[in-house]
């Protein structure tokens, strides 16, 4: 949809979830700790809530999902498979982003690192942090846009990151989320809820299950020590205050008190594990 002379994203999430407030909630996370995130506002379009966003790449420029190029590193790659797809591992994605050459960082981000390899693994602890299970290869992707300079040249920079909505337990019934917070059962908690959250790529060799999120923090320190440890630094900064405000900033008739309690102690949880996989 085009407003004023910018293009915006309506995007509609599922009834009866807070898949919304927690597109919402996870940008505003994102802008905290430095991730470069599309940015989301609470919307309401013809009667139908949702979230607005401003098009990630500039004009005349396109999206290259990860599904396209996948394919391009393995050749037997089925790129029209986004769930089951066993091919979908978490070395062969930070490969292929490392491998391609002349690949730029986000723009206006900074932070002393230079490989765009390196914020794609901040995407992933981000994910740890919020509990994201829908990092699947139609999720992320490069921005190519021509030279203006050289018109037979191409320009590519990761894209930043883009829908969290299946985050921070959004599709948990308040009834769910009370016994979570209140059970004496440390098997049905929320720290065990928070523990068993899976991510959507595959393991090395012939694993035939995905990984959860604390498998990947574990990879990602192993393969990308320097730039895990950079953003598990900044996520682990983030003080339970600044979620609490954050939270309170969703107006009441979008999000429950027991939801933002939830999310709350979702976050503290994987603080800790993200923190504890860090420090070895």
């Amino acid at each position: 949809m085009l407003l004023g002379d910018r293009h915006y994203l309506f995007k509609i999430g599922r009834r009866g979830t807070g898949e919304n407030w927690a597109e919402k909630v996870t940008s505003e996370i994102a802008k905290t700790v430095g991730l470069p995130c599309a940015h989301y506002e609470l919307a309401i379009r013809n009667g139908e809530r949702g979230v607005i966003s401003e098009q990630l790449m500039p004009s005349g420029a396109s999206l290259a999902l990860g599904n396209l190029l996948l394919p391009l590193w393995d050749q037997d790659y089925v790129s029209e498979q986004k769930f089951h797809q066993t091919q979908y591992r978490l070395s062969t994605v930070l490969a292929l982003i490392d491998s391609i050459v002349e690949l730029g960082i986000p723009p206006g981000k900074d932070l002393g690192l230079t490989r765009p390899v390196d914020f794609f693994v901040g995407y992933l602890v981000f994910d740890a942090l919020i509990a994201n299970t829908d990092r699947h290869h139609e999720n992320w992707g490069i921005v190519v846009e021509r030279d203006v300079s050289r018109q037979d040249k191409l320009k590519t920079w990761l894209a930043p990151s883009f829908d969290h909505a299946s985050s921070l337990g959004r599709s948990e019934s308040d009834e769910k989320r009370t016994w979570r917070l209140t059970t004496k059962d440390q098997r049905a908690d929320v720290k065990a809820y928070a523990k068993r959250a899976k991510t959507a790529f595959y393991g090395r060799g012939d694993s035939i299950r995905t990984l959860t999120t604390r498998e990947v923090l574990v990879e990602l320190n192993r393969l990308f020590p320097v730039s895990s440890a950079f953003w598990s630094n900044r996520i682990c900064n983030v003080s339970a205050r600044e979620f609490v405000d954050l939270l309170n900033e969703i107006p009441d008739n979008w999000i429950s008190v027991v939801a933002r309690n939830f999310a709350v102690e979702m976050l503290k949880l994987n603080q800790e594990t993200i923190a504890e996989v860090t420090n070895g």
